[in-house]
């Protein structure tokens, strides 16, 4: 199964004019995941959390870890943990609206 970065899949999704959370999350079930109904973290798998805008448009994600903390990426910074998905909501990078998961 491919493996790429959620940042390379969010810069290189859907074309511009089509950018939705839907174009996304169709893009990442082409990397093998699944619409779940929450974040919490299940032994096992892999989530995702789809960051959206006022427009429904993608602006960021994150990635859960085995430990129970989160994963994302700040502009061109180094990679963050965090402990909860609400810490990175902004104005720059959204609220969480979807979740997706994959057996690791």
């Amino acid at each position: 199964m491919a493996d790429r970065p959620i940042s390379l899949l969010l810069a290189s999704g859907p074309s511009k004019g089509c950018r939705n959370s839907g174009h996304f999350l169709r893009a990442f079930e082409t990397e093998g995941y699944v619409s779940c109904v929450d974040p919490s973290i299940e032994p096992g798998f892999e989530k995702i959390v789809i960051y959206v805008d006022d427009a429904d448009v993608p602006t960021h994600a994150a990635r859960s870890l085995q430990n129970g903390m989160w994963t994302s990426k700040l502009g061109d910074e180094e990679d963050i943990e965090h402990a909860t998905l609400r810490v990175v909501e902004c104005l720059v990078y959204g609220t969480a609206k979807a979740y997706l998961k994959r057996p690791i």
